[in-house]
């Protein structure tokens, strides 16, 4: 019977695997029907590159191809999306009318909410990232045929597929270029002509900043290999250098290594596409790097539109799959699309597949225009309008039409493949933030910073298994859309505990997760959501739940119901609050559970000192209780402590201050650090954050004298509506309330009352590094105890 069950089992699995890529296969076909000219964003006479044909017009390669399709992919509408066999005319003429008032309310919603827009590009780049290095991957394995017909075929194909993946990336390019239309949410003033963003000056900075590091010169590496920059990558925090590629490569979401190589590129090129090396002293171009990652904010969906656009260029220097052929320009960002366009033109001179006089008019007026283009993408735009013109051969038109299934099959099997096997990842490895959340994030900078063995060895299940895990059920998926697409607050609320409790009832797949079948037998699940512990909304803290201590057979029901605290009535009334999307991009970090004493220890910042806040269990400090715990502050100098139990060695926690102040020192700003001390007394790291302090609003009238109201039962807010406070509310909580149930009701009374209530009174002293003090923080509320502090 048991060789049965596990044969059944085998065989469902083979089953879904298949089912997997049949879906992936329909999509990625979805997606390349999408390559094509569009002229949305742009026409053929104002297009930034073009190619003069032989007919004496000028045609528009670049921003006139890109498609509109991310407020499809968000709306879950890709299959309305026009098939480029059925489009005639302009796009919005092929749209019907239901799907153009949807894309026009999307549209209006992001332009007006810049934090939400910014999630959304970061999204949608992020993915099409993660496709075109796994493409990437699935071109090198994948051999080229000998026969040149084949290969132009092979070429073509492959082609179509990297544009295709890559189209929600091309669709971001041409949105935050400004072009001005109805699927663009990015609204740039008439008079704004700078569209320039912060990391446009880091790239002019970056190789004299980091000067002793750049090696290579104009067209010369000069042997510079991957051995000499990992070694020149290790973080030193006496080294200003150092510091600066540690800070930019969090800014950027790359390893600083691939820093270290961007400045090299910026050097190598001649093209006056950055800075070079001795533009400015050292010590100044560290001064402007440091003050243009110091003022970050997204206070306008411009502002957005141009740190993204920085970010996609910046990103051109960076190598995306590392190895030798790097320094031949192979194998950088964007590789899928542009070592294929490179290949195919090559094939296209050596080969000459053009059908009749057109080969000769191609080589006499075209080929050397596409030679001396910027874009490699746009290059590849062109030859791929020869072939929908029907410029090719037909021998070769044929076989690119013979071969699609097949080769659509086997990528699409590739893809899975490979996604299946990137379920997870080190939660001590970099990764970018919309893999795999701000809190795994900042476990990775902990361990650069105080070292890997401080840091518990965690497992992250990445933001694209989650989503995927979620798209699996259609209910969920269907409501999840709704959910991020409804202005109405209440709606929300509703919407997400559906939701919620859709979740709850599913247990999430571990079996691929291989820290069970050696790992410890009791587990921490944590939540690790993008919009968690980022440098513009704070940290979010409270917000999402974790779960412990788990048991190994209970793991699989913990991470639902972590995922399941995306759609908690608190989850959901911050990220209305904060104008953040509902559309998830959640990781679950699975770490061992750590029996010992624990806190919070954060800086003071400009170097003045550190307090640290110690109770018998991590959980009770961040918790909203008023429990016993022991304090240490370090001031100018002066250390006050309050030991109420001894929790703590305290050349531990000495030690522990020290290790804070030089966090701050490398990351420039205040930091939060969640700790254990385990049976041993050996200091665990739990977490890493920045500190964002609490801001008053300017607009915020001040008032010396505060209208008292006091909370006695939560049922008094069941009915927020009726509520009409005036906007300076002192709200006075009764003994009685549970914060922790608070804190959702909260939410949602403020989300409908705005800026009324000022301060809140609680009844009992709870840690200032608790969850619902951060919380108060973020929302510009003061915190007091009826208590003595």
């Amino acid at each position: 019977m048991k060789d049965l069950s596990e044969r059944n089992n085998i065989i469902t699995q083979e089953n879904l695997v298949w089912e997997k890529i049949n879906q992936k296969q329909v999509f990625l076909k979805q997606l390349v029907s999408t390559v094509s000219k569009f002229d949305v964003f742009s026409t053929n006479e104002n297009d930034e590159f073009q190619i003069h044909r032989e007919d004496g017009t000028t045609q528009g390669i670049f921003k006139c191809w890109a498609a509109p399709i991310i407020p499809f992919l968000e709306l879950d509408k890709l299959n309305s999306f026009p098939d480029a066999a059925s489009r005639e005319g302009t796009f919005w003429n092929n749209i019907n009318t239901t799907d153009t008032a949807a894309v026009e309310q999307w549209t209006k919603e992001l332009s007006s909410k810049p934090a939400k827009l910014w999630e959304t590009l970061e999204h949608w780049r992020g993915f099409s990232a993660t496709q075109d290095k796994r493409l990437f991957s699935v071109f090198q394995n994948r051999p080229l045929p000998e026969d040149g017909d084949e290969k132009i075929a092979e070429l073509y194909l492959r082609l179509f597929t990297a544009f295709g993946l890559s189209s929600p990336f091309y669709n971001i390019e041409s949105m935050v270029g400004g072009a001005n239309e109805i699927s663009n949410p990015i609204l740039f003033d008439n008079n704004e002509v700078d569209r320039g963003g912060a990391l446009d000056l880091v790239a002019m900075a970056l190789p004299s900043a980091l000067e002793s590091k750049v090696k290579a010169t104009n067209l010369n590496w000069n042997n510079l290999n991957w051995d000499e920059i990992t070694k020149d990558s290790k973080l030193d925090p006496h080294d200003p250098e150092s510091l600066i590629a540690f800070r930019v490569s969090r800014a950027l979401g790359i390893p600083i290594e691939d820093v270290i190589f961007a400045a090299n590129a910026l050097e190598f090129i001649p093209a006056n596409v950055g800075g070079k090396k001795g533009d400015l002293p050292p010590e100044d171009a560290q001064e402007v790097i440091n003050k243009v990652l110091t003022n970050k904010t997204l206070s306008h969906s411009s502002t957005v539109a141009r740190d993204v656009n920085a970010l996609i260029r910046f990103l051109n220097w960076v190598p995306m799959i590392k190895g030798v052929e790097n320094f031949s320009g192979l194998g950088w960002q964007y590789a899928s699309v542009c070592d294929t366009t490179n290949l195919l033109f090559s094939a296209f001179i050596n080969h000459k597949p053009l059908d009749g006089n057109f080969q000769n008019t191609f080589e006499s007026l075209l080929a050397d225009q596409l030679k001396h283009l910027d874009a490699s993408s746009a290059r590849g735009r062109f030859l791929i309008q020869l072939f929908n013109e029907n410029k090719i051969k037909p021998e070769i038109y044929n076989l690119v039409t013979q071969k699609s299934d097949i080769f659509f099959k086997e990528v699409s099997a590739s893809l899975v493949a490979m996604e299946l096997n990137e379920q997870t990842t080190d939660a001590l490895e970099f990764s970018p933030r919309f893999m795999v959340g701000g809190k795994a994030a900042g476990l990775a900078e902990a361990a650069e910073i105080f070292g890997r063995h401080f840091i518990p060895e965690s497992t992250v299940i990445t933001t694209e298994t989650i989503e995927n895990w979620l798209k699996a059920d259609h209910d969920i998926w269907r409501l999840t859309i709704e959910l991020d697409g409804t202005s109405d607050i209440n709606r929300k609320l509703a919407i997400s505990s559906s939701i919620s409790m859709l979740i709850k009832q599913k247990l999430f797949d571990t079996s691929f997760i291989e820290i069970l079948s050696n790992g410890p037998d009791l587990f921490v699940v944590r939540s690790s959501s993008f919009d968690e512990d980022t440098d513009f909304n704070g940290t979010a803290a409270g917000i999402y739940e974790s779960e412990l201590p788990v048991k190994k057979e209970n793991l699989n029901n913990a991470i639902s119901n972590v995922i399941s605290s995306f759609f908690s009535e608190k989850a959901v009334s911050y990220r209305y609050m904060q104008g953040l999307s509902d559309r998830p991009m959640f990781a679950v970090i699975i770490s061992p559970f750590i029996h010992g004493v624990g806190g919070v220890a954060f800086s003071l910042g400009n170097k003045s000192g550190w307090e640290i806040v110690v109770s018998d269990n991590p959980t009770n400090v961040a918790g909203n209780k008023g429990v016993d715990f022991d304090s240490y502050k370090l001031l100018d100098g002066t250390l006050t402590k309050v030991v109420n139990k001894g929790f703590a060695d305290e050349n531990t926690v000495m030690n522990l201050g020290r290790m804070v102040e030089s966090a701050e020192h490398i990351l420039g700003h205040r930091v939060d650090v969640e700790f254990i001390i385990d049976d041993n007394n050996k200091l665990w790291i739990l977490q890493l954050r920045e500190i964002k302090d609490g801001k008053k609003s300017e607009n915020r009238a001040k008032f010396s004298t505060l209208i008292d109201y006091n909370l006695n039962n939560l049922k008094d807010l069941d009915n927020p509506e009726e509520f009409n406070l005036p906007t300076n509310t002192r709200l006075i909580l009764n003994e009685n309330i549970n914060i922790d149930q608070f804190q959702g009701t909260l939410f949602r009374w403020l989300t409908i009352n705005h800026d009324s209530i000022r301060e809140i009174v609680l009844p009992k002293r709870i840690a200032r590094t608790s969850h619902f003090a951060n919380i108060c923080i973020n929302l510009d509320i003061d915190l007091v105890f009826a208590e003595n502090e």
